[in-house]
């Protein structure tokens, strides 16, 4: 039965191909839309949207925008700024005019200010004796003010005699002039002065001399240092000594701490 299936197909099959060979092919015009540019067309349509979109954008933009305080700011300042015109010097300068001559520097008042300060000056002189006149002093104290001053130039005439007995006449005032030092005697004095005051300085002074340190006394340190040297020669036998023959504690070295002497093979 198999085989007999085949067999059908097969003949099936070459009739079809022999018909599709004897059968006659012709092909269909082409399109006139192949060879026009759509392309181009819709990309152009396209930027034309674009184009139409922000026109309206824009004319609707301009349509609600209000400026804003600093750009109306700014606008002016471009305006002055355009129709600035820089100052010139005929600006600033103002026509001089001189003020006239006073009439009283023509005057010759020489003479009269002269003659006002001179009455000004007799005027005081007056006033000035009118007031001692009604500030002097009564009859009574005025002769006692004459004896007081007779007084004082009789001693001082008496006080100018006991200078003259007192100095040698040398061509000189009285009490004036004294007699001049011995500057070298006086160097000396205060040379030798200022060397008493380094002497007890130095005397009191708390850095000691010759020092003995562990001791009061040169003999008592030299003794305590012997004694010390003594005890650290001691000290260094005694731990020799025990370096030698000391039990060692440590675990596990119970054994005295010096070296084992090891015999020679054979030995017993």
């Amino acid at each position: 039965m198999a085989k007999v299936k085949m067999e059908q197909d097969m003949a099936m099959r070459q009739a079809e191909e022999e018909a599709m060979r004897h059968h006659q092919f012709k092909a269909n015009p082409l399109p006139k839309s192949t060879t026009e540019p759509r392309f181009e067309n819709i990309r152009r349509q396209q930027a034309a949207k674009v184009r139409e979109s922000h026109e309206r954008s824009l004319h609707l933009l301009k349509s609600q925008e209000r400026p804003f305080s600093f750009y109306g700011k700014a606008l002016a300042k471009e305006e002055a700024a355009k129709q600035y015109r820089p100052p010139s010097a005929k600006d600033f300068q103002k026509p001089f005019k001189a003020n006239p001559i006073p009439k009283s520097s023509l005057e010759e008042r020489l003479a009269e200010i002269s003659a006002e300060r001179a009455a000004k000056k007799l005027a005081a002189h007056q006033a000035a004796e009118q007031k001692l006149k009604e500030a002097a002093m009564p009859p009574r104290m005025q002769l006692a003010a004459q004896s007081h001053s007779l007084e004082g130039e009789l001693g001082r005439g008496r006080h100018a005699e006991k200078c003259s007995k007192r100095f040698e006449p040398e061509g000189r005032a009285c009490g004036r002039h004294s007699p001049v030092p011995n500057f070298q005697h006086l160097h000396t004095s205060w040379g030798n002065k200022l060397a008493d005051c380094k002497a007890s300085n130095r005397s009191k002074a708390t850095i000691p001399e010759n020092p003995h340190l562990g001791g009061d006394t040169a003999a008592e340190a030299e003794a305590r240092k012997k004694h010390a040297e003594q005890r650290r020669q001691e000290a260094v036998q005694q731990a020799a000594l025990d370096q030698e023959h000391g039990v060692e504690m440590r675990w596990p070295y119970v054994s005295p701490r010096g070296k084992v002497q090891t015999m020679a093979e054979g030995a017993e």
